[in-house]
């Protein structure tokens, strides 16, 4: 049976990143994952604030190595 990305997703942070018992889960978010890739980390990431409210996220793009490309995008969870 093949299954869908999403039950992997949730499959891997029962396993990986759930703990406690019922009904006293607790969620270690150093262990969740949001997605996974082969692709290299952000280049000097850098997260700043200077207005309340509004953060403003970057970071160097680098030169695309492996299966990187200019049109990439990111997802940020805070």
């Amino acid at each position: 049976m093949k299954t869908t990305a999403f039950n992997t997703a949730v499959s891997f942070n029962y396993h990986n990143a759930l703990m406690g018992t019922s009904p006293n889960f607790d969620i270690d978010y150093m262990k969740a994952a949001v997605s996974r890739s082969n692709l290299q980390g952000a280049i000097n990431p850098s997260i700043t604030s200077t207005t309340p409210g509004t953060i403003v996220v970057s970071w160097d793009a680098g030169v695309p190595q492996g299966q990187a490309s200019l049109n990439d995008t990111t997802l940020v969870v805070l």
